[in-house]
């Protein structure tokens, strides 16, 4: 579960942060790209251009904004043990196209974009697109 980042002045990161993907149990790509942004926010305070409750409240907003991709997919991890077997097997073939695979995998890299490591300022979706929205 992804706990608040900040924390009585105190940046957290990683798995202390919750920063483990649901359904797939991923956590070091999180850990770095979460790590980074909290190493960029503290850079920013060493260099004078930001005072640290700056960068609490800052870093604390980054790792809130994604919040709700957390959420869904362990909503999915969730939902995944409920279905029959025979059902979830049905399912799981349908999900061998190219095109939802294409387009499941982009959503699921964007969660926590290795381009961000780069320097790359990914700006995280505050919320889910409407379509998506409508279908949950």
């Amino acid at each position: 579960k992804l706990r608040p980042a900040t924390e009585d002045g105190v940046f957290f990161t990683g798995d202390s942060a919750g920063h483990c993907l649901p359904l797939t149990a991923e956590g070091i790509r999180t850990a770095f790209y979460f790590g980074i942004a909290c190493g960029r926010e503290l850079r920013r305070v060493l260099e004078g251009r930001a005072t640290r409750e700056t960068a609490l409240r800052r870093y604390h907003a980054f790792s809130a904004s994604h919040e709700w991709q957390f959420k869904w997919m362990l909503r999915a991890q969730q939902a995944v043990p409920r279905v029959p077997p025979r059902l979830l097997a049905l399912a799981l073939r349908g999900l061998e196209s190219k095109t939802f695979l294409d387009w499941s995998f982009g959503h699921y890299l964007g969660i926590a974009h290795p381009s961000f490591a780069a320097g790359h300022q990914q700006q995280p979706r505050l919320a889910p697109p409407v379509a998506e929205r409508a279908a949950a």
